[in-house]
């Protein structure tokens, strides 16, 4: 989803006049930390997908550092507006996700929409929403279909997902 954002995110950065290479020009600090922080999820998940790490309370840390880490970055950058919107998306996404013991939960009535079967284990940061879920509305509740890609997203990712495009377009037309 992050992906087809950034995607529209430059397509109406050119249709509003911006330029790509005028992104350099929001100075941006600390980016350091995002991509450890990313790259701290990324491993993360791809441990637990190959069974190499199960949920617990290494991964809630390990997840709980990234989330610093990203809010650090925020914080560092608190000046451009968007990235404020991004920070209040992460926030959102952070509280299910930490008050259910470090899983994402999914709907399962979202995913019987998409034709994913909820008999299936999810893998890696997601666990399937049951009755004692807390902030179920700030879950992955919302099931989209883009051609035949599908997947289930949150308040929380539609937040970043704004803020993200709104920082690439306010980038692309920020001049020197």
């Amino acid at each position: 989803m992050f992906g087809i954002s950034l995607i529209v995110a430059i397509i109406l950065g050119y249709l509003l006049k911006g330029r790509l290479s005028h992104l350099i020009n929001l100075q941006i600090r600390g980016i350091w930390l995002i991509l450890i922080g990313f790259l701290l999820e990324r491993g993360l998940n791809l441990l637990l997908k190959i069974g190499w790490m199960e949920l617990g309370i290494l991964t809630y840390l390990l997840d709980l550092l990234m989330y610093i880490l990203i809010l650090i970055f925020i914080w560092r950058n608190s000046r451009l507006k968007p990235l404020c919107a991004m920070g209040i998306g992460f926030v959102m996404n952070a509280i299910p996700i930490f008050a259910n013991g470090g899983a994402m939960p999914v709907s399962p009535k979202a995913m019987d929409y998409m034709g994913i079967s909820t008999d299936a284990s999810l893998t890696g940061l997601y666990s399937i929403m049951r009755e004692e879920t807390h902030f179920k509305i700030l879950s992955d509740i919302i099931p989209i279909f883009l051609g035949k890609v599908g997947f289930v997203i949150s308040i929380g990712d539609i937040v970043l997902c704004i803020g993200m495009i709104w920082l690439v377009i306010k980038g692309m037309r920020t001049k020197q």
